[in-house]
């Protein structure tokens, strides 16, 4: 993975997950920040199994449409969720060794629930949640924050790394947007509201299951 020389046509900063942690909601904050630009899909790039082999040309072409923005960033939840997509945090380190990373948590069992909810929804998991645990690494590996972060820590600087607690940006939203605003250097909004996507009307009938 060569280096992406910083320009205004790669990323400043990245939202590397966590899956089920509001990064959705987080990611509509900071499309709405007149300072930001951040590409409106999941590129995961630096996973092998996706985008990598499309190359470092396809990827600064993703953020052609930046323009004058102060902070330019993509959110992929891929990029923590070792070992299932493993080398991620070395190959953003040898690409963009500068980047602001940040990183989004809640209570690991209720990101494991709502992570069993929205692919039960989308059709794509059919099991008992107890076999789906068992058999499918991805939703524990989602929510081993520690190991996750240890992977970044060991090629960054902690100044480098932000976490945020999803119960901060709903009950606490303008103070803890504040934090991420000067985090990736942009102007702080007042009165910031973090977008509360309706995900339980869409998930919530799972709950009568048996």
């Amino acid at each position: 993975m060569q280096k992406l020389d910083r320009t205004d046509s790669v990323p400043s900063f990245l939202v590397i997950g966590a899956t089920k942690c509001g990064t959705e909601s987080l990611h509509v904050y900071l499309s709405r920040h007149p300072e930001v630009f951040i590409h409106p899909k999941e590129l995961r790039f630096f996973t092998r199994e996706f985008n990598l082999e499309r190359g470092a040309a396809w990827y600064r072409d993703q953020f052609s449409g930046a323009g004058s923005a102060r902070a330019v960033g993509e959110g992929s939840n891929a990029y923590t969720r070792d070992p299932i997509y493993g080398g991620v945090a070395a190959r953003i380190q040898r690409a963009l060794p500068s980047v602001r990373m940040i990183y989004v948590i809640r209570h690991p069992i209720e990101r494991i629930r709502s992570h069993y909810r929205h692919r039960l929804v989308q059709g794509t998991e059919w099991r008992s949640p107890d076999a789906a645990i068992r058999e499918d690494p991805a939703y524990l590996a989602a929510s081993c924050y520690g190991h996750q972060l240890d992977r970044y820590r060991r090629h960054f600087p902690a100044e480098q790394i932000l976490t945020l607690r999803l119960p901060d940006l709903v009950s606490r939203p303008e103070a803890t947007l504040a934090r991420l605003c000067r985090f990736i250097g942009v102007s702080e909004t007042q009165g910031a509201v973090f977008p509360k996507l309706n995900v339980i009307s869409r998930e919530g009938w799972v709950l009568a299951l048996p």
